[in-house]
């Protein structure tokens, strides 16, 4: 089984073992040979059952001790999603940790239901619950005039958004509450806004948490009352952290909202053990796009150690020497980033080598402005494992990456994409010399929308890139065919064909997706295709792909001495 990262959507923690979500606590049923059982033996039998349903449900019926074991399964992950079940819940778990809180030692009467949780997610869901009420807009259904239909819908959505406000608010408050009480919670997903407050953050920062998954905050954040304050000689144990700013004003000067006092305080109190790190930010500000202003770049002085995976969002502007800090870890082996501004341009240049650096990843909307300072980064990366970008280069440019990239003879994984309707032919003889090569994807055209403007022509393909003899895998995107036959059956048998051409060329070729199908090959030299996907795919992401399935917060690709790889 593959390793998943804690910051994946469908990551599902293990429960965790029975002397831990007992706590200490002497086994009340003392003849059992089970819960006797060694605890790794024990661990590796519930592994079995720990996803049935029905086991579990009879498993807790047995006595209270099988009662908790049953319940490090069914609670090691719990769904906050505002529903009355939820709510009963967040109830019960608020009674135990007050309990917790007062007792001598932490100590409970009884098995904790807290004692079983390991992640959290909250989901906000309230149209499920309330589409039920909402006023039927079909004129036909409704026999009330227009004029008056508008005023009954104008009222529902006031009584609602003012529902949804109160019910939010009082639950992210009793979450907030919760979280630091919770002995062994080591994972937190927060997709939902949350405003920017002081309580929240403190009590998050004080609790136990190793994961923080979309934390998306929103609102001022130019006062010194938002703050992280640790008590003296604690740290927060993070490890991974992805944090969404979102910053919409109409009455502030966007100089405001970049607090020094607020970023450096989040990262002093978790940067010594933190290696993931995401910065997204989001800012809308009338006044000052009305003036062309951008705001001030986030600057803070904390020291990463740790940092392995480093994402800086496309909407954040960050000073280099801050950038600089970020960069220099030793151990920084994933890079996202935005080379489409001056500041990372400006960064960029004054970097001689990242030794740790084999993921390098290229993202935005328009190619580099700063062409000698991102070419520059390419030629002293030669360590450089995988090299993807999500922008279109001309060819002129192109033809400077690759130039650069040929000093990388580890390079395994690269993506590419070229502005215009075709690839030159001096591109794919500079791709030719890149023959580490083992997982390769190219693209021309239009990056998005129906239109496919890349004619591809196969054998000048086949014939430049003949030397690339260890690619596994190979992917086309944004590519079109002309036909006379606009049957999908003949699409399908001229694409077949192209992949067992390229199956033959390609002796070790696993895996070939062109034409929006995907072909995988049996081993040997027949060129004999194994499987081809049932469906066309018009939205694969060849970045996604060749990355790793969760790509928002967190992308380890191959990075040994890590336990989150693919």
């Amino acid at each position: 089984m593959d390793f998943q990262h804690p910051l994946e959507k469908d990551f599902v923690p293990s429960p965790l073992s029975f002397d831990r979500v007992m706590e200490g606590r002497r086994i009340a049923a003392e003849d059992s040979r089970l819960l006797r059982l060694p605890v790794e033996l024990l661990l590796s039998i519930v592994s079995y059952i720990e996803s049935d349903k029905n086991t579990l449900a009879s498993l807790a019926l047995v006595n209270s001790d099988c009662r908790q074991l049953a319940r490090s399964c069914q609670f090691r992950t719990v769904v906050f999603d505002y529903s009355q079940k939820s709510n009963a819940l967040l109830d019960k778990l608020l009674v135990e940790t007050l309990e917790r809180r007062d007792s001598k030692g932490g100590r409970m009467k009884r098995p904790s239901l807290g004692a079983c949780i390991r992640c959290i997610r909250a989901k906000l869901k309230f149209d499920l619950q309330t589409q039920a009420t909402r006023p039927e807009k079909r004129a036909d259904n409704y026999p009330a005039p227009e004029e008056e239909l508008r005023s009954i819908m104008a009222n529902w959505i006031e009584a609602i958004g003012d529902y949804h406000t109160r019910s939010k608010s009082s639950f992210d408050s009793t979450l907030a509450q919760l979280v630091p009480l919770l002995p062994r919670l080591e994972i937190l997903d927060l997709p939902n806004l949350v405003a920017i407050d002081s309580t929240f953050l403190n009590l998050v920062a004080n609790s136990r948490v190793k994961h923080l998954r979309h934390v998306r905050l929103h609102g001022y954040i130019g006062s010194d009352i938002t703050m992280i304050r640790m008590e003296e000689g604690a740290s927060w144990p993070l490890e991974s952290l992805d944090i969404d700013i979102r910053l919409r004003f109409m009455d502030h000067e966007a100089h405001d909202l970049y607090s020094f006092g607020f970023w450096d305080s989040l990262f002093r109190a978790c940067s010594s053990t933190l290696q993931s790190l995401t910065l997204n930010q989001e800012i809308l500000v009338v006044k000052d796009l009305q003036k062309g202003k951008l705001g001030k770049p986030i600057t803070f002085t904390a020291e990463f150690p740790r940092l392995k995976f480093l994402r800086i969002g496309a909407g954040i502007i960050i000073c280099p020497s801050t950038l600089q800090r970020l960069l220099q870890s030793e151990h920084l082996s994933t890079l996202f980033i935005d080379p489409d501004r001056h500041l990372t341009a400006e960064c960029l240049e004054q970097i001689d080598q990242l030794k740790s650096l084999q993921t390098l990843v290229w993202y935005g909307d328009s190619p580099p402005i700063a062409r000698p300072a991102t070419v520059h980064f390419l030629k002293v990366s030669p360590q450089l494992r995988a090299f993807v970008t999500y922008m279109d280069f001309s060819a002129p440019f192109q033809h400077e990456v690759l130039s650069a990239l040929g000093t990388c003879s580890s390079l395994k994984v690269l993506s590419l994409q070229w502005r215009g309707t075709s690839i030159d032919n001096l591109s794919l003889d500079a791709l030719s010399y890149l023959t580490s090569l083992e997982e390769l994807h190219i693209s021309s055209g239009q990056r998005y929308g129906w239109r496919h403007e890349w004619f591809v022509d196969h054998e000048v393909i086949q014939k430049r890139l003949c030397t690339l003899h260890r690619l596994r895998k190979l992917i086309f995107t944004r590519d079109s065919y002309q036909t006379d036959n606009g049957l999908e059956q003949a699409h399908r048998r001229r694409m077949a064909h192209h992949a067992s051409r390229y199956s033959l060329l390609f002796k070790h070729l696993e895996w070939l997706h062109i034409g929006q199908l995907s072909f995988t090959f049996a081993p040997g030299d027949d060129g004999r295709v194994q499987e081809s996907s049932a469906e066309r795919d018009p939205w694969f992401s060849a970045q996604r792909h060749l990355l790793g399935r969760y790509t928002g917060s967190f992308i380890a690709h191959k990075i040994p001495n890590l336990p989150f790889g693919l």
